[in-house]
């Protein structure tokens, strides 16, 4: 545990073949126990034949990922690099778009034109003596 949040290791790849290299990608930086070390060593040892041959273990992690807020506010046309964005907007951010008020906004005014423009449509037909108005 780092900071309130667990390590968790997200895959492993055998980096070199002459001295063994093992890469392990992490979910944040950290510096591993000595103990949690020794753990991954011999589980690899117990079930690969890595008898008398040393290995070597890296540990590697992503980048932080507080930065995504900043790039949806650049998305939205905020210049800066660091943005202080309300919770809400930041939530509505979040949702699929056609869950976003502005979108639900706009599809309902666009289908309150096509109702009007229907309606004047039957009007006029109704003006002309085709069908009836309703």
């Amino acid at each position: 545990v780092v900071r309130g949040a667990r390590l968790k290791m997200q895959y492993a790849t055998q980096h070199a073949t002459e001295s063994p290299t093992f890469v392990f990608r992490m979910n944040r930086q950290a510096e591993m126990h000595p103990s949690v070390v020794r753990w991954v060593e011999r589980t690899l040892r117990s079930h690969w034949p890595f008898d008398a041959t040393p290995l070597r273990l890296i540990f590697k992690a992503d980048p932080p990922r507080r930065r995504r807020r900043n790039a949806l506010a650049r998305a939205e046309g905020a210049s800066s690099r660091f943005v202080k964005m309300p919770k809400k907007k930041w939530r509505e951010l979040q949702k699929p778009f056609w869950q976003r008020e502005k979108f639900v906004a706009q599809v309902r005014e666009r289908n309150r034109e096509r109702r009007r423009a229907s309606q004047e449509a039957r009007r006029a037909a109704a003006a002309a003596g085709g069908l009836p108005a309703s």
